[in-house]
């Protein structure tokens, strides 16, 4: 009993002396049941303590004390680097100090490319580094991809391997890697951190209950496309292309490439080089024809309308899949045959005759071979712009097959535009006529759903367009929003990754055609 008689003669003198008065002044505990005390500090009592005698750190004396009283709490919790938001259970509260420090553990969020690592994503890329931050699809795209991000209500934060903040929301603190949801298929790896909140009692808080966080699944399914790359660097004066004023390393671009194709495709399509070789030698022409570096740079420094006639002739490419150009890989053909190949990615600086992607059909240029692959040919002096370009018609040509022109057409809406010319009147006119701004689609590659002419993607005529509702296919309610150019950024990459992220890529099948159309672009392996 000493102890509960201690304890209440101090709970007496506090509140006497908050509320002006002396110990024996005070009411007794029996007609003071409104006093409550909100704490998660623990006291033990040898019997039960006085009925009904709490005291709350709202009350008004708490003002009086010299410092505001806390509580600590701390735990440990796993963040798994394939789900999107998970709640670890701890409640913060505006002025609670919050610190979060990484414990052990590693993740990825790019399985069988980047490196494992800890909480801080020290082999992920910053998104906003490279492109517009709203063309970014991670949570916080000023931070690492693979980093430890969280959230309590609205404040989103970076964590990294250790963060120490005072909170200015309520809720809930969630956590997770810092990836866009379509790209936690490839995550693999937990890691532990350690929660400490000091929390204040400046304010009693209710605890609200748990609102359970919706569940991201995996992508069930996906194709993993193998690339065999060909790099034509052809030596001129003893100095290869590459290292020539207005050329670049393609491998940057390449790496930007297949980081926006499994962007766009929901994660739906995985590129994986298996394969690449640096050719130091011009590739032959039709009829045998082979550059010397004196007729190539003729071709670069001439536009299209005085250029050599040899400049424009096709590359031959029955030779170029055939030829085994460096002695440690195989040719095209071998490579598609035995070492599972799927697409050929061929660099150059232009002026070599390659289409801007080519379907070749099994049995036709590799003798023998019943599979299906495709060519793209890339620039290395553009950007992931022009290649994204060359995918989009890839995109438009297959799906017009696959999905016959009616469906199309209602994707696209803007195909009949193909056919007119390339001059850039400043106002529609009768040859380029101006689009029904109330009844548009997603457009194509050339043509936004709001452009009147090739290539304009900087327009900022508002159209109403139903290329949102493309997103949930096969489920179109024909939904329409506004749109201009500020949707994508107004430049040709923005609209290329902003298109080609509409192209509809849903599990499941019905009336014989797939939710995810992006199939039909990568069915390399049927006949």
């Amino acid at each position: 009993m000493k102890g509960h008689t201690l304890v209440t003669a101090i709970i007496l003198t506090v509140l006497a002396t908050a509320c002006g008065g002396s110990p024996t002044s005070m009411a007794t505990p029996e007609t003071t049941p409104h006093v409550t005390f909100v704490s998660e500090m623990t006291m033990t009592f040898e019997s039960p303590p006085i009925p009904n005698l709490t005291v709350t750190s709202s009350l008004p004396f708490a003002t009086s004390l010299s410092t505001v009283a806390t509580s600590t709490s701390q735990q440990y919790a796993d963040v798994y680097a394939n789900r999107g938001w998970q709640d670890v259970n701890v409640f913060v509260t505006y002025g609670d100090r919050v610190t979060i420090q990484y414990v052990s553990g590693e993740w990825t969020h790019w399985s069988g490319q980047i490196p494992y690592s800890d909480a801080s994503g020290k082999y992920g890329y910053v998104c906003a580094d490279s492109m517009p931050a709203s063309e970014c699809v991670e949570p916080m795209p000023d931070f690492p991809t693979g980093a430890l991000i969280g959230k309590i209500e609205n404040q989103l934060f970076p964590i990294g391997n250790s963060l120490t903040f005072t909170s200015e929301s309520k809720g809930y603190l969630l956590l997770r890697i810092n990836d866009a949801d379509m790209g936690l298929h490839d995550n693999v790896g937990v890691i532990t951190v350690q929660i400490t909140v000091h929390h204040s009692l400046a304010n009693s808080v209710i605890v609200p209950a748990r609102t359970p966080v919706p569940e991201i699944s995996a992508l069930p399914e996906r194709t993993v496309v193998n690339v065999y790359v060909m790099i034509f660097d052809p030596e001129i004066n003893g100095r290869p292309l590459t290292q020539n004023n207005g050329f670049t390393d393609p491998h940057p671009l390449m790496d930007n490439y297949i980081r926006d194709i499994e962007s766009v495709t929901g994660g739906s399509v995985v590129y994986r080089i298996a394969q690449e070789s640096v050719i130091r030698t011009f590739p032959a022409k039709k009829g045998g024809f082979v550059y010397t570096g004196e007729q190539y740079w003729t071709c670069v420094n001439s536009s299209a309308e005085n250029a050599p006639k040899y400049c424009h002739r096709d590359v031959d490419y029955h030779a170029v899949v055939n030829t085994r150009y460096d002695p440690d890989y195989m040719s095209v053909c071998e490579a598609v045959a035995n070492g599972g190949i799927d697409e050929v990615w061929e660099w150059e600086g232009g002026w070599l005759g390659f289409r801007e992607y080519y379907i070749v059909a099994p049995n036709t240029l590799c003798p023998g071979l019943g599979k299906e692959f495709t060519f793209m040919t890339f620039n290395y002096s553009r950007g992931v712009a022009e290649m994204l370009h060359s995918m989009g018609h890839r995109v438009e040509n297959v799906l017009q097959q696959e999905l016959g022109m009616e469906l199309w057409d209602r994707f696209d809406g803007q195909r009949q535009r193909y056919a007119q010319d390339y001059e850039q009147p400043p106002i529609p006119d009768a040859r380029h006529p101006e689009v029904n701004a109330t009844d548009t689609h997603c457009g194509n590659v050339h043509f936004p759903p709001n452009a009147y002419l090739h290539y304009e993607y900087n327009r900022d005529f508002p159209v109403q367009s139903d290329c949102d509702s493309w997103l949930y296919y096969p489920n179109l309610d024909g939904s329409q929003t506004i749109l201009n150019c500020d949707v994508w950024g107004c430049d040709q990459y923005g609209f290329l990754r902003w298109w080609l992220t509409h192209i509809p890529h849903n599990p499941g099948a019905s009336n014989g055609i797939y939710h995810n159309w992006w199939k039909y672009v990568f069915r390399f392996g049927e006949q």
